[in-house]
């Protein structure tokens, strides 16, 4: 019984989570956001991971709790309230030198998130950090390796995006409902893209570099990018969502080589395709 609550309330919190002050809704409850559109390939990708509730920033000291955390590679924790914090950010203990960028407390509307504070290497930004700010710009360090979901999400302004080449991990509708955002730097590192992570954005144009890290195009990635007009991927993706470029711009074309996945995807999809040489 206690397992079936918890899970319960799980559920109510990431619905809540995802919530934006506008006028669309994307929330894999909604009528016009499907959970899951059935996929090109036959392949069934990883499932997305669930979205955690937001919490309260606690502008306190480093906590003894954080000192005694264990160190080590792949250790993953949940956000939680901040351990310390400067004027600008509050952040959050991963490991004995390493912290995760949960809280923004600033105003700016140019944001360079520090690359190191108080000794310790920033390696994440955490669900949500400027989710419906009013940012135009930030500056994200390369000593970043994931971005959360929600991270970005209904920053009205925002314009300019720069995806560290170290960053390997974009989580669940990190950028979605930036309109004014028309350019996107995807890096060769980058391995995990979540569902919506690009959608409803201005991007124009996508290119996914010959060697990435990427082969999964998840479900509604680069939903209603209505200006979305070209899209170049290389021979490795190898799967992608039937929904990954649903209600983009009718003069979308897909550039990727012959016998590509890409390809088939364009064909299937009725999509302008354009072979690529290999």
């Amino acid at each position: 019984m206690k397992k079936i609550i918890t899970a319960l309330l799980a559920a109510v919190f990431a619905f809540s989570f995802c919530a934006c002050d506008t006028s669309s809704d994307n929330t894999e409850n909604s009528d016009s956001f499907p959970a899951r559109i059935p996929a090109w390939s036959a392949d069934e990708p990883s499932t997305a991971a669930e979205t955690q509730p937001e919490t309260q920033p606690d502008t306190k000291s480093l906590t003894s709790a954080a000192k005694s955390r264990p160190d080590g590679p792949g250790y993953k924790v949940e956000p939680t309230n901040p351990d310390f914090a400067d004027s600008d950010f509050g952040y959050y203990m991963l490991s004995s030198n390493e912290v995760m960028v949960t809280e923004y407390y600033g105003n700016s509307k140019s944001v360079v998130i520090p690359d190191k504070v108080s000794g310790n290497k920033v390696v994440a930004v955490g669900k949500g950090l400027f989710r419906n700010s009013g940012i135009e710009s930030v500056v994200i360090p390369d000593t970043v390796s994931e971005i959360q979901d929600y991270a970005f999400s209904c920053c009205s302004e925002l314009k300019e995006i720069v995806i560290p080449k170290g960053v390997t991990v974009v989580g669940r509708n990190t950028f979605w409902n930036c309109p004014k955002l028309e350019k996107i730097v995807i890096p060769a590192s980058l391995r995990e893209a979540g569902e919506y992570a690009f959608s409803h954005t201005g991007v124009k144009s996508v290119t996914i570099p010959e060697g990435a890290a990427l082969t999964t195009l998840e479900s509604c990635l680069f939903f209603q990018c209505f200006d979305l007009e070209e899209v170049i991927l290389p021979a490795s993706i190898r799967f992608i969502n039937d929904g990954a470029f649903k209600e983009c711009s009718p003069k979308l074309t897909i550039k990727a080589p012959a016998g590509s996945c890409g390809e088939a995807y364009a064909k299937d999809n009725g999509i302008t395709f354009e072979e690529l040489s290999r």
